[in-house]
């Protein structure tokens, strides 16, 4: 059964179009890839070989990422002759989609002559590989205005992109006995597309004088992370 040409990319009259006649096939390889920002898919779009060249032109569109060949979620690709997957020949036209860093899935429309597919790419958490703890300040007075600002920030090794965002880091301070000190606001948090998550450190009526271990933990890594340094509380 045909489908009525009511929309097109390009300049096509309205009429009776079989699916088969205008796009073969579309594949996604891989079809699930980290939110890193970075990783890769290749979206194969093959178009009949019987079909004219300057019809075999495809609009894709997705939900989440972009096109590298545009830079935006929308891409024009021209077929071009050459071998398909059954091993003959075929106008076959490509794009390469590039991950967010937010996990979640892409929605893939293809769209030629008035006809429409969708189909589906999963993007999966980036976990983080290192994490390093920074803070405004190493000794902590008592009082209402002494306060430490601790920044926690998640990375992937070189060149496997970032960590995804709203990835979640706790942080707790303790004693050599394992007893917990200060206020900390919030325990825990998540990162942004930046990677980071802010903390905020305080005594409140905690009179204990001495070293004590700031720890953070972001427990959705593939192997749970941890960090941590040493702040004194001071007279």
């Amino acid at each position: 059964m045909g489908i009525c040409c009511i929309f097109s990319c390009q300049d096509y009259s309205e009429e009776l179009i079989n699916p088969e006649e205008v796009i073969t096939s579309v594949i996604i390889q891989p079809r699930q890839i980290d939110a890193d920002g970075e990783s890769q898919a290749i979206i194969a779009v093959t178009f009949p070989t019987g079909l004219a060249r300057e019809k075999a032109i495809a609009d894709i569109r997705t939900s989440s990422g972009i096109f590298r060949e545009s830079g935006k979620d929308l891409v024009t690709i021209n077929g071009n002759l050459e071998k398909g997957p059954d091993n003959t020949m075929h106008q076959i036209g490509r794009a390469t989609l590039v991950s967010p860093n937010v996990e979640g899935e892409a929605v893939i429309t293809t769209r030629i002559a008035g006809y429409a597919r969708t189909d589906k790419l999963q993007f999966h958490q980036a976990f983080a590989d290192l994490m390093v703890i920074e803070t405004d300040v190493l000794e902590l007075k008592k009082g209402p205005d002494y306060k430490a600002t601790i920044t926690v920030t998640l990375l992937r090794t070189r060149g496997r992109g970032k960590p995804s965002t709203n990835s979640n880091v706790s942080l707790t301070l303790k004693d050599q006995e394992g007893n917990n000190h200060g206020i900390i606001q919030p325990t825990s948090n998540q990162t942004g597309a930046d990677g980071k998550c802010k903390f905020v450190l305080s005594r409140g009526a905690d009179n204990y004088i001495g070293p004590l271990i700031l720890e953070a933990t972001n427990p959705q890594s593939a192997q749970p992370l941890t960090k941590s340094i040493q702040i004194h509380f001071v007279d």
